[in-house]
């Protein structure tokens, strides 16, 4: 039986005409690339989960206390923490010289996901990982998956429970991002035999979200026409913004509303990845045979925020400064013909922006990065990081030489201490955080 969720009260703004047609085709080239890790039904192992799930809140010092979020449609259940604490206590443990890891626990396999974040714009400085637990030694593979966030202070402040992914159709949280004391997630629900589909969309403090019980949004059949996933959160105080490749558009949200940016018929009509947010203005990377810059916010439909015929412009912004690498000459399977690296203060208008270019000759295996403190940071192999100062155009490296440790992608934040980036210590998956200190300039 299907349980309906009430959509009223809901506005949908649109931008340009093809903003509103549920019928828009995929225009994305590179469309849809971290799909699986935006999506919680691939996020965790197949055998996650607690003792006695089906169990009450039996009062015990090891109960999480679960209970179920109400009316989500489809029959999802997906239940909260009560007492988010008693899963694990985290534990940082040193990997070397200005180094510190994330322990295994005993209980559970502890995985960090290249997604969460810092606080960029607040002076509470905390930090946190998107965390999916397994249980170990566990041989019911129909077992819940557990996802939460990790803090840098060794707390979980909230946890959720959602069914194994083996079950049909889908019940599951995508990634959760932080940022200034906010996160914000979706529950994606889908019946494939009835054809129908929602979205329950949660925007809220972190001190309150394990508290709370109704979505900001809930998004139906009329807004959610398969294969319309909503991906690759992005979280501010102000809002929330998700990626939806299948409609090559952007959707931003706060309480009650629902701007839907970009896609065929509009001013930038190609797939969007790369998705940042800024208060309420939302920018992406519109992905086609060049690739550009383009924005939007609750206020104003997508248009160009800056490109350059004939390049590809791969971004990233931390509201502070906005960097970009600038190749030329995209052989279509290896990389650039020369790169460059360009910057600019973030601003929200596009002709207020003043690039200014860092190197001339920039040369990295990855043209995907991060941007904190002045820093434009990637992921050079599996044991460096690439790191340029925007100010100077000088060159570091920040690297792990014990061989039990391996770097895995690029930084989940970038502050003015430290370098956090998932990998691997010993084979099993962690977060390192890195000690700015101990990079390397390079002559």
């Amino acid at each position: 039986m299907l349980l309906r969720a009430a959509l009223a009260g809901l506005v949908v703004l649109g931008g340009a005409c093809g903003d509103d047609d549920p019928e828009q085709e995929d225009a994305g080239v590179d469309g849809g690339h971290d799909a699986g890790r935006d999506l919680g039904i691939d996020a965790g192992p197949p055998d996650a989960g607690t003792d006695g799930e089906d169990a009450a809140i039996d009062g015990g010092p090891n109960d999480p206390g679960w209970v179920p979020l109400p009316d989500l449609p489809l029959g999802c259940q997906v239940d909260r923490a009560l007492y988010p604490e008693r899963l694990f206590e985290p534990k940082w443990s040193p990997c070397g010289d200005g180094c510190l890891y994330l322990e295994q626990d005993a209980a559970y396999e502890v995985r960090p996901v290249k997604v969460g974040g810092h606080d960029r714009h607040t002076a509470s400085r905390e930090s946190y990982v998107f965390t999916v637990l397994g249980r170990r030694r566990a041989d019911d593979r129909t077992r819940p998956q557990i996802v939460t966030l990790v803090g840098t202070d060794g707390t979980v402040p909230f946890a959720y429970r959602q069914p194994h992914s083996s079950e049909p159709g889908i019940c599951a949280i995508g990634s959760i991002p932080y940022s200034d004391g906010w996160v914000g997630f979706s529950i994606t629900m889908r019946d494939f035999d009835e054809g129908v589909a929602y979205e329950a969309v949660f925007h809220a403090p972190l001190d309150e979200i394990k508290e709370t019980e109704q979505p900001m949004v809930m998004l139906g059949p009329d807004q959610i026409a398969d294969p319309s996933v909503i991906l690759q959160p992005e979280v501010s105080p102000e809002a929330i913004a998700f990626q939806v490749p299948a409609l090559a558009e952007v959707w931003l949200m706060e309480t009650g509303i629902l701007r839907r940016l970009g896609g065929p018929g509009s001013a930038v009509p190609v797939s969007p990845q790369r998705v940042a947010l800024v208060g309420d203005h939302v920018l992406w990377n519109e992905w086609g045979t060049d690739v550009r810059i383009a924005h939007g916010a609750l206020d104003r439909a997508a248009e160009p925020y800056y490109g350059v015929d004939g390049t590809r412009v791969i971004f990233a912004t931390d509201g502070v400064d906005i960097a970009w690498v600038q190749g030329y000459g995209w052989n279509g399977v290896t990389g650039f013909d020369r790169m460059e690296l360009w910057t600019a203060p973030y601003v929200r208008e596009a002709a207020d922006l003043t690039p200014r270019r860092v190197l001339e000759s920039y040369a990295q295996p990855s043209f995907s990065g991060v941007v904190g403190d002045g820093l434009w940071v990637v992921h050079q192999d599996n044991k460096t990081l690439a790191i340029v100062e925007l100010a100077s155009g000088e060159r570091l490296e920040l690297g792990l030489e014990d061989a039990r440790a391996i770097l895995l992608f690029e930084p989940v934040w970038v502050t003015d201490e430290e370098i956090a980036v998932v990998g691997r210590w010993d084979g099993e998956e962690t977060l390192f955080r890195l000690s700015r200190d101990r990079a390397q300039r390079i002559e």
